[in-house]
């Protein structure tokens, strides 16, 4: 029967008590695509062989998965919701006969649910003890799935290792052989195995111990491969700890490259190999310079930096180690089309390389949006210089070789200039270079940030002329960074010095097709004010392109209250936060932690200050609505937020908290209690976060526990198909259904 328990919405609770012998009846709830709703209890008995549970929106049952041994613990390991619909059920301690953690992994129809007992007839099983250690299932994005089982016994051969696929309709069954497995002929095989799904639905896998020498295996993503490796039907290396499949990376138009950094070539010892492969059909043979890029000399290590796939279909291959004549670890960087075998020899005349030792030219290598990419040697020399760091673009459509310069790269002028290099690429083609610890002049650390053109590069010495920068030690511009939803993005630092006040941070504006120069100051960026109030340091974008800046250690009327300001995402905003232009905390320390932001669908975002002060409960914390398409100023009340019950609750920092896709706010509160036993019992709140939210936690929009210390085993789902929020209350042994669906005059 659902309750009513609120005026203006239609909402009430429904609960559904554990069946017989269940124990911890909502270890887990998790929502179905169909409205349906899976509960576990791993303890159920009898002697705790697990259970799960499938039940209707209305609570009414569809069926039970047990376990069928002492300590089978069944759906210990959770569940995963599939594509198409269906879950899994995972139980790593179910046991096989005498063989315990066996393990299984177990298909279940999301309509009609599946009872019995886990069993190989029903589900893909272990047959040796300790069977499922180390197991993992991976979804594919075909809708199917993979199970991975690097120490599974194998007739006459324990710890051997395998690999099963299981469709997404009916899943698979069986003890884990090489009848319906892909499985290894050595002992630990299919450790250290690298998955890649390519976009056309296919799978390769990356085995680098395989028979010791690695291997890399093509599958097809309909049915996957059964049977054991051989070199027949496998990319292998020829000669031990070659390490052949140490990495594959999928290509764009659905082939694949497969990196082997140890192989021993005609050069010597782990001159290094990269591979290219047709996604369609696969690869088999040995790694040779045949079909390969490969190094020059022995510890190249070729492709030790990665291989980045372009936006277009092309690769790059990162090559850290490669040695330039007697310079070791120079570094280079191939461009090699995707479109069909290649092969060659690493070197100047087809890479761009270091000239120095250690330059490590690709120890950075990130791809762009337009099908270029970007190289970062952040150990870089010039030839004045050591250290100094250097960043240069590179064209997607064709090599890009030489050496780097000041000609062709941005590069910095003193030791540690780009040591923290990063490279951010950005949506309209053009990227973004952050260097925190760039010295400008003799102030040490003030940091750079470089707006890069992706279609023609950017270069030159990192300078206000081509760059943003601080002016003094310590400001370290360019290590706070957010992307906003239009493209722009903000930079910035929590150290920025603000004149004499040390420490009072910044958040500047750039336009994200054209980029900025100068220095940063109060006319150009959102800035503190006091000694450490660390502005900049943490922000969100919204989804209307506009953002906020989060500074929880501002000063205002008492220390650390904790300061939200709103920033204009497509002109910028500019000037000291305040309480004028800035919702704050009310007392000394309501910002003594970081204010997190979730972004609603329309443009605001709730916000959380754990450490808010309600009037007799410190701590409290407490979460509000904060209005996405315009400054707003307010000091936070009981009146205009949404507040902890409870001493010590510290609202907003429970995981799970979060708001839905239909903009519902889902708060986890593990520590609420009314202030008397027992205590810490937990709340689980919806609310409505399109309007503005007051209230306190364990008030008629919350669902409580009841059990002392137990407020972190309550668990949440929301169904945004049903607008049902499900919360498992496993000490109690329950599992309540909050319905939040609203009348026609609210905000539907």
């Amino acid at each position: 029967m659902w309750l009513s328990v609120c005026g203006s919405v239609q909402a009430g609770t429904l609960i559904i008590p554990g069946p017989f012998d269940s124990v911890s009846f909502g270890t887990s709830v998790t929502w179905l695509p169909n409205g349906n709703l899976v509960v576990t209890d791993p303890n159920a008995g009898p002697s705790a062989v697990g259970a799960v549970y499938l039940y209707r929106p209305d609570g009414s049952l569809i069926s039970t998965l047990k376990g069928g041994s002492a300590n089978d613990n069944v759906g210990s390991g959770g569940t995963r919701v599939l594509p198409g619909g269906n879950f899994l059920v995972i139980s790593p301690s179910w046991r096989n006969g005498a063989n315990a953690s066996a393990g299984a992994v177990t298909f279940v129809n999301a309509s009609t649910g599946l009872s019995g007992t886990v069993s190989a007839l029903n589900s893909l099983v272990g047959v040796g003890n300790l069977d499922s250690s180390n197991r993992q299932v991976v979804v594919l994005n075909s809708g199917h799935y993979l199970v991975h089982s690097p120490l599974a016994d194998l007739p006459g051969l324990v710890n051997g290792g395998a690999i099963t696929w299981g469709s997404g309709q009916v899943g698979v069954s069986g003890e884990i052989s090489a009848t319906n497995s892909l499985v290894s002929p050595n002992v630990a095989g299919f450790n250290g195995l690298s998955l890649a799904e390519l976009t056309n639905g296919n799978f390769v896998l990356g085995l680098p111990l395989w028979n010791q020498v690695g291997a890399a295996v093509w599958c097809p993503g309909q049915s996957g491969c059964i049977g054991q490796v051989e070199s027949n039907i496998a990319l292998t290396g020829t000669t031990t700890s070659d390490l052949v499949g140490i990495g594959v990376t999928p290509l764009s138009n659905g082939h694949y490259v497969v990196t082997s950094t140890n192989w021993d070539g005609p050069a010597g010892a782990n001159q290094g190999a990269v591979t290219w492969a047709n996604g369609v059909t696969g690869l088999a043979g040995s790694v040779s310079p045949a079909n390969s890029w490969i190094g020059s000399s022995p510890s190249d290590n070729i492709g030790d930096g990665g291989v980045t796939a372009l936006s277009n279909g092309n690769f790059v291959i990162a090559s850290r180690s490669w040695a330039n004549a007697g310079a070791v670890r120079a570094g280079a960087v191939t461009w090699v089309s995707g479109t069909g075998s290649t092969s060659g020899v690493v070197g100047p005349g087809n890479s761009m390389i270091g000239t120095q030792q250690d330059d490590g030219v690709g120890s950075i290598i990130v791809a762009l949006s337009n099908g270029n990419y970007v190289v970062g040697a952040p150990n870089w020399n010039n030839p004045s210089a050591v250290a100094v760091g250097a960043a240069r673009w590179g064209n997607g459509q064709l090599s890009t070789i030489g050496p780097l310069s000041s000609a062709n790269a941005v590069v910095g002028t003193v030791a540690g200039d780009l040591a923290n290099l990063q490279i951010e690429s950005l949506p309209s083609g053009n990227y973004l270079l952050r260097a925190g610890t760039w010295n400008n002049g003799l102030a040490t650390d003030a940091g750079a940030a470089i707006w890069g053109n992706g279609q023609t590069g950017t270069s030159g010495i990192v300078s206000a002329a081509i760059a943003v920068v601080g002016t003094t030690s310590g400001d370290q511009i360019g290590t706070a960074y957010k992307l906003l939803t239009n493209g722009n993005l903000l930079v910035g630092s929590g150290s920025w010095t603000n004149g004499s006040i040390a420490g009072a941070g910044l958040l500047a504006f750039m336009n994200g097709s054209t980029g900025g120069t100068g220095v940063v100051s109060g006319s150009n960026a959102i800035i503190g004010t006091s000694t450490n109030d660390g502005v900049g340091l943490f922000s969100v974008a919204l989804t209307n392109g506009n953002y906020l800046v989060l500074s929880h250690s501002w000063d205002g009327t008492a220390a650390n209250i904790g300061a939200v300001t709103w920033g204009n995402g497509t002109t910028g905003t500019s000037g000291p936060v305040s309480t004028a232009n800035s919702v704050v905390g009310g007392s000394f320390n309501d910002g003594s932690s970081p204010i997190p932001a979730l972004p609603t669908s329309k443009g605001d975002a709730v916000i959380a200050m754990s450490g808010f002060d309600v009037p007799g409960r410190s701590d409290a914390g407490m979460m509000s609505l904060v209005k996405g398409n315009g400054p707003s100023s307010a000091v936070l009340t009981t009146s205009n937020a949404y507040v902890g019950g409870s001493a010590s609750e510290f609202m907003g920092t429970g995981v799970g908290t979060t708001v839905t896709p239909d903009d519902r706010l889902v708060i986890v509160s593990s520590n609420w209690d009314t202030g008397v036993a027992p205590l810490n019992v937990g709340a689980i709140c919806l609310l409505d976060a399109t309007v503005p939210i007051s209230g306190q936690s364990g008030d008629s929009s919350c669902i409580t526990g009841t059990v002392a210390n137990q407020g972190s085993s309550l668990k949440a789902a929301y169904s945004t198909l049903r607008q049902q929020l499900a919360v498992g209350k496993p000490a109690e042994n329950v599992v309540v259904l909050f319905d939040f669906r609203l009348l026609a005059d609210s905000f539907e």
